[in-house]
């Protein structure tokens, strides 16, 4: 019996989501992720699957943009538990803020959690919410995925560091 389109989805993403895993995704260079991708693609039990429902063409994106991409959402950590594991306390969340993921807390504290990749988005974000909210005395960035490619340079960091501390943003690297 065939699957319905909704099984080979489902399907695809528990096999590819399991492969990352075991792969520590995370942690890959562009050129590692750029094989794996190109080995799904090219797997019976992926991308042969995922050619039932879709064209050649689209398979790829489709593991990229729509397994991966939600898949690596799942991996980051929540914002509110990297608080807390950090010893940083507070009384109420004042405002919650989606992409990129951040808490202002007790009107005065801004905390932005976002992949080392987003590091430009999300330092000018930081900046202007905490622009807006005017009281802000705390505002920091955590930035996670950043043990591989050009974060690996420590020269790298620093000008993002400098960049961050021009906009009087605290910048602290976590895994």
């Amino acid at each position: 019996m065939a699957m319905s389109e909704v099984e080979i989805r489902r399907t695809v993403y528990q096999r590819v989501t399991e492969l990352a895993k075991a792969a520590d995704w995370s942690h890959l260079t562009i050129a590692e992720r750029s094989a794996h991708y190109a080995q799904w693609t090219e797997n019976p039990e992926i991308g042969g699957l995922l050619l039932q429902i879709m064209e050649p063409h689209r398979v790829r994106v489709y593991l990229k943009d729509t397994v991966i991409g939600s898949f690596a959402k799942t991996q980051r950590p929540s914002l509110a538990k990297l608080l807390s594991n950090s010893g940083v306390t507070y009384s109420k969340v004042t405002t919650q803020y989606i992409k990129p993921h951040a808490m202002l807390c007790d009107k005065k504290a801004l905390y932005t959690l976002a992949a080392a990749k987003e590091w430009k988005g999300a330092l000018f974000s930081a900046f202007e919410r905490a622009y807006e909210a005017k009281a802000v005395e705390i505002n920091r960035v955590y930035f996670i995925q950043h043990v591989t490619d050009k974060f690996i340079d420590s020269s790298y960091r620093a000008m993002i560091e400098a960049g961050a501390k021009k906009l009087g943003v605290t910048v602290c690297w976590v895994q």
